[in-house]
């Protein structure tokens, strides 16, 4: 999973999935939630020589994770283009449609985010509470993408684009 911190009103807040919320200081190098659930305590770590700087993140009644500083993506129309489609589930026994907007990514769908896509790393986006990431065949094209809610992580295989053309219309409106 990706965590994105940012300053915002002079304060530091957190989000990743099913988190979002100010971090405050316990320590120059610790920092705890505050109004969540359940406690979360995130520690940061010095780099070591040409290594990225480390955050470990403990949650009660869970492992602790570790993760590492990057540098969020961004793609541009072409890349983004790439993404455009229909995809399935035959688990849900949907069809979600990725449209380009604006240089945005958009799901076009009934029930989906209306908010565009966010890049974070290559392949992979988020929206409203949701993480997505782009799957690739032997040729390096796109043929699907894994959706993760959290605890439910769902996998969608791209429609070829003749097929998908007006399948499922009354689902994507």
């Amino acid at each position: 999973s990706l965590w994105e911190l940012a300053v915002k009103d002079g304060k530091l807040v957190a989000t990743s999935p099913g988190l979002s919320g100010q971090i405050s200081p316990v320590a120059p190098t610790r920092f705890r939630t505050l109004n969540t659930p359940a406690p979360v305590e995130v520690t940061f770590e010095a780099p070591a020589a040409n290594l990225p700087m480390r955050m470990r993140v403990h949650s009660e009644g869970r492992k602790p994770e570790t993760f590492e500083r990057v540098r969020l993506a961004t793609p541009g129309p072409a890349q983004l283009q790439e993404y455009v489609g229909e995809y399935s589930s035959d688990e849900l026994q949907v069809t979600y449609r990725l449209a380009l907007e604006d240089g945005k990514l958009f799901f076009r769908h009934k029930n989906a985010p209306q908010n565009p896509l966010q890049p974070t790393l290559p392949d992979r986006f988020r929206v409203g509470g949701l993480s997505l990431q782009f799957l690739r065949d032997e040729n390096r094209k796109v043929s699907g993408l894994r959706l993760n809610a959290g605890r439910v992580r769902i996998r969608f295989t791209r429609k070829p684009a003749a097929q998908g053309a007006g399948a499922q219309e009354d689902e994507r409106l």
